[in-house]
């Protein structure tokens, strides 16, 4: 996420993108399914940059496309020269484009129907969180990109699922244990290290540990505040074609948070949980082959604003 802002940032590459209808998707969703969004994405994915390419590897990138589906140029980089570089170029194209290649054939509002995405999983009465995770300041860190390195993802609750974490009786100091489904899933499809790439959930056996409780601390009509505590361990053995261990995986971290719930709207008004502590392993897109650790790692969960429904990058085992 540092790379893109160090990019988008620059005034000149802002100029140039104004231009542009700017769009992000998930590329597994592009490159691999079918639906009219897929389509249009795999009828370019192999040109330019991924012209020489006939394996079913990742095509990662920006992706400057007449609303016809003919690539303009792309790139793949952290660089503001060569994303200045790939814009320009794609202006010029487009400039030179006839009008009669620049639409599609159709009106694709006929076709809308056929999306599939996964926004549209959203639960009606869902609460959406976004997830921030990044290394925490430690000794010897890189003196690069690393050392600010941070992600984003983001967590979905049913509304009935948040409210199975308030006691039944809520009074000051009352207390309840999170189901341990909830936990588990938040445990191990969301504290994952994915500071620098992608990476899997942990598996259901690793996971050694896992707890968090709400703690009532104070109680009026329009407002309760809570505390959550917790902790978790997780500890991935070794891939078997991996016997020095450079795949194994784990955290052990504790698990801090505060909220209020308004009981007039039955919903939370504010919600922060923070987990924090060592992390150590990797997997295979994480970029950690040089930093397996152990070393401090942090995550913050909170209130995504309105309307905001990207779909978690595990949703998939949501099991919804």
């Amino acid at each position: 996420m540092k790379g893109r802002q160090a990019v988008w940032s620059q005034p000149e590459i802002q100029a140039l993108a104004a231009r542009f209808v700017a769009a992000a998707d998930e590329v597994w969703r592009l490159h691999n399914l079918k639906d009219p969004e897929c389509e249009l994405f795999q009828e370019f994915m192999d040109k330019g940059i991924y012209g020489d390419r006939t394996d079913s590897s990742t095509r990662q990138g920006i992706f400057a496309v007449a609303p016809s589906g003919v690539l303009l140029a792309d790139v793949n980089t952290t660089q503001p020269g060569p994303m200045r570089d790939m814009l320009t170029r794609a202006l010029r194209a487009w400039d030179a484009l006839p009008k009669s290649e620049r639409f599609l054939p159709y009106d694709p509002e006929a076709r809308r129907a056929e999306i599939q995405r996964g926004e549209q999983r959203f639960p009606s009465d869902g609460v959406a969180m976004r997830v921030h995770v990044r290394d925490l300041p430690r000794a010897g860190q890189p003196a690069d990109w690393r050392a600010k390195a941070l992600n984003l993802d983001y967590a979905w609750f049913r509304r009935g699922e948040l409210r199975s974490v308030l006691p039944v009786r809520v009074a000051k100091r009352a207390t309840r244990a999170w189901p341990a489904a909830l936990v588990q899933r938040v445990v191990r499809l969301h504290l994952t290290d994915y500071v620098r790439g992608q990476t899997t959930p942990h598996e259901a056996g690793s996971v050694h540990a896992a707890s968090l409780q709400t703690e009532v601390l104070s109680v009026k009509k329009t407002k309760v505040e809570l505390r959550f505590t917790g902790k978790a361990q997780v500890n991935t053995e070794p891939w078997t074609d991996r016997p020095d261990g450079s795949r194994a995986r784990g955290i052990d971290v504790a698990l801090l948070g505060r909220a209020s719930w308004d009981p007039r709207s039955v919903r939370f008004t504010e919600f922060e949980l923070v987990a924090a502590g060592q992390r150590w392993g990797r997997t295979e897109y994480n970029f950690r082959q040089d930093d397996v650790g152990p070393a401090p790692l942090g995550w913050v969960f909170t209130l995504a604003p309105q309307g905001e429904r990207v779909p978690p990058a595990a949703l998939g085992a949501y099991g919804w």
